[in-house]
């Protein structure tokens, strides 16, 4: 789903426009043959930058196309900042969540506390968390930088290193394979 040009985050932004992908739980026939596409590739579906009330309509609707691999994008992003009652519920329904760490960098001026996305994880549950960093871009740590610190900051809260490994590899390639 859109990222940059979603409604939801360019609102959040101050900026006009944006195409929104769903609106009052009903979206487009475009999205439905992309929803289509998704299930007939077995791909994973990627929430984007939607709103919480457009992740939860897009969410059902993948689930009436038959998708199975929904990926929440960043959750806690200052932008979605979906409350832990709905990840639960999403979580519940299969869905996974990508968190990421560029929010917690200088480069986004820490609008995010790495305690927030140690928090969800712990009240969520490492088995739906897939860490990312979502870095690379001009400005941002390199992504290697940014995992390497992600890790440490799992270590240093007394995740377990299987549980660290299913979120830093296993629980996005078992999707994969």
């Amino acid at each position: 789903m859109p990222t940059l040009d979603a409604a939801n985050h360019r609102a959040f932004h101050g900026q006009g426009g944006g195409g929104l992908a769903i609106q009052n739980g009903q979206a487009s026939s475009s999205i439905h043959e992309i929803l289509q596409l998704i299930a007939e590739h077995d791909a994973i579906l990627g929430t984007g930058h939607l709103s919480v009330v457009e992740i939860c309509a897009l969410v059902r609707m993948a689930h009436q196309h038959g998708i199975k691999k929904i990926l929440v994008t960043h959750p806690e992003a200052p932008f979605i900042d979906m409350p832990i009652s709905v990840q639960r519920d999403l979580s519940r329904l299969g869905c996974r969540f990508e968190r990421t760490w560029v929010f917690t960098t200088p480069a986004f001026n820490k609008v995010l506390q790495p305690q927030r996305i140690i928090q969800d994880i712990l009240e969520v549950g490492f088995e739906s968390t897939v860490l990312a960093t979502d870095m690379g871009q001009v400005g941002n740590p390199p992504p290697v930088e940014g995992f390497r610190e992600f890790v440490q900051t799992c270590v240093d809260a007394s995740f377990a290193d299987s549980e660290v490994r299913r979120m830093g590899a296993a629980n996005i390639l078992e999707w994969l394979t």
